[in-house]
């Protein structure tokens, strides 16, 4: 019963409180990604083709390592799915050798979020997030989670009880 109620009190009390105090957009970006599970398949290619348009004309306009790679918008516009392949794949050693190439200069450093990947081919690799970044990738994975034990956006934070023998229940 806690559990239950603890669930409640998280879901309808402390998560829109932190939405009112920190404006944080977490639980809107999980519901608009819910609302793509009933998407037909041509109302996910739109929403693609859209979405990678915006994120191809950002690049182009303000990041210099795809400023001066031939793309033009109106290229984006005809295709983006055509304009992206004609970008060469990006390497861990490419932002390496040229971190700042790499990073829109239309946003302020100050609220830069620093992460870095996990180090698992090798070296670990630094990079920035902004807000909305960290915050779409929270959605996505509470998105993840509510696929999993009864599809609550507060059900990663129940832990499962282990029997001492290290079997949850």
């Amino acid at each position: 019963m806690f559990g239950t109620l603890q669930k409640e009190l998280i879901e309808h009390a402390v998560y829109p409180a932190m939405e009112r105090i920190r404006g944080n957009r977490i639980r809107a970006g999980f519901r608009a990604l819910k609302a793509t599970e009933a998407a037909t398949e041509e109302q996910l290619r739109d929403l693609q083709r859209h979405r990678l348009a915006a994120l191809l004309r950002t690049c182009v306009r303000s990041v210099p390592a795809y400023q001066n790679l031939g793309i033009t918008e109106a290229d984006i516009d005809a295709d983006p799915f055509h304009a992206l392949a004609s970008i060469p794949i990006l390497r861990k050693a490419d932002v390496r050798a040229n971190p700042g190439a790499y990073v829109n200069t239309a946003f302020d450093p100050q609220r830069f979020i620093p992460n870095t990947t996990g180090g698992s081919t090798g070296e670990p690799l630094r990079f920035y997030m902004d807000r909305t970044a960290a915050e779409s990738y929270e959605s996505a994975r509470f998105r993840g989670l509510s696929w999993f034990d009864g599809g609550g956006q507060t059900d990663f934070i129940r832990q499962p009880q282990c029997d001492g023998l290290g079997k949850s229940h």
